[in-house]
Parts: structure tokens; sequence; C-alpha cells
């Protein structure tokens, strides 16, 4: 396997003595005396230092050179007036900040899937008329329960409500944030249980909770007897 060897600034340069010389020889025999060839045969050829700076040119990535010629004018310019420079950088800062946010928020609403089964079927169902909560679009326990016995288009409705509760007993108490919810939340969410059960139609009045993992693991140390003496209060 062999590849191509370009021409060197060597062979550039003896190429341009041979072409010299070859006119030389053609002014002598016309004549000429060899001092007055020569002069001629440079004048002829034209700019010789030009001609070799053409030749590197076209052998370098020019426009790296270039790059890295106003990169180190671009830093010495910024060295002699440092307001103005830590001004750009912060604000450089802020927007890539900024627009970072931005597309995190964005990936996670609108580019990423949601992390349940079959998340592009889920739909948010909201109350115009609700009596029990006007102006707010929240369902009342009668909306949820008529929509969940008129339904033909859904496979489980679910209603759901953000509340706060106290974890009380062991070493220390921690407020922990959960859902109201009804028995179908975990079906129409795909959620799986590891151990134990999820609600069932019977829960409905009682205080019947569902732990978390993390809560699990971090509370009770996966221990389903621990679990089951502790307590909660709201």
């Amino acid at each position: 396997m062999w590849r191509r060897r370009g021409p060197s600034d060597e062979d550039f340069g003896e190429e341009i003595q041979a072409h010299i010389a070859l006119d030389m020889d053609r002014l002598i025999a016309e004549g000429m005396r060899p001092e007055e060839a020569r002069a001629a045969a440079l004048r002829a050829f034209g700019n010789l230092t030009r001609t070799q700076e053409r030749f590197y040119e076209s052998r370098r990535m020019m426009w790296l050179d270039n790059l890295w010629t106003d990169a180190r004018y671009a830093i010495r310019r910024l060295r002699k007036n440092l307001g103005f420079t830590s001004l750009a950088v912060l604000t450089l800062a802020l927007g890539l900040g900024a627009s970072t946010a931005i597309f995190s928020v964005c990936d996670a609403l609108l580019l990423r899937a949601l992390p349940y089964p079959d998340s592009e079927r889920l739909v948010a169902l909201r109350s115009s008329h609700s009596s029990t909560t006007p102006d707010t679009g929240l369902a009342s326990p009668l909306d949820l329960a008529d929509w969940q016995a008129r339904t033909t288009s859904f496979d489980a409705i679910a209603g759901y409500r953000w509340r706060t509760v106290d974890l009380t007993g062991g070493a220390y108490s921690e407020r922990l944030y959960g859902l109201w919810a009804t028995p179908e939340f975990f079906n129409a969410f795909g959620v799986t249980r590891v151990n134990g059960r999820t609600f069932t139609p019977r829960d409905r009045g009682t205080n019947t909770i569902v732990l978390s993992r993390g809560v699990w693991e971090r509370r009770f140390a996966a221990d389903r007897a621990s679990s089951a003496r502790r307590s909660t209060s709201t």
C-alpha cells in the first residue's frame, strides 16, 4: 500500500529554478549575455516571493492559521479591558444557563415521554361547571362518579388530589407529599406494586395508604412488618 507524496517546498523551489534556467538558456541562445538573460528571465517569471507564498497557502489549512491569529488578537484585546471581559463572560454564562434551563423544561414536558406505559393515551379531564370547585377546572366527586359510570371511551378514569401528611414514629418525623387517590388510579397510570396491594373499592373512606418504594425503603428498611406498625397523621 502506498500514498502519493505531494510536492514539498524544496521541490517547488527546484521547479522554479529549473523554469528560470530554461528561460535563460533560450535568451542566451538568442544572443544575450548570461547576466542579462537571468535578469530578463526573473522579470518574465514575476514576483518570486509571492509565487512561493501562494504555493505555501495552497498546501496549508490557512483558515486554521487565521483562526488562531484572530483568537490571539481577541485574547490580547480582552486582557486589556477586564471590565468588558467580565461583563461579556457573565452575559454568556447567564444566557447559557437560561437556555439550558428552558431546554430541560421543554425536554421534560414536551419531548420526553412520561414514565408510564402507553403515556400517549393519558389525558386530563376537567370540569367547567363543577358546583363544589367553581372556576378551577377540578372535578367534584359527583362528576368523577358520573364519568366512571357513563364512560365508554376510556379504559379507566381515576381521581386524585395533592396533599401533605406528617409521618410520625421512629427517630424523626417527616413531611411527605402524597395524593388522595381513587382505587382506579394505579390501573390508569399502569403503576405496579412491589408488595402488598393497592386500593380497592372497600378502602373508600378509610385511612388505608400505599407507600412509595422510596419511603418504604428509607423509613421502614423495606420491612413489611415494621411499616405496618408505624402511623401517619394529617
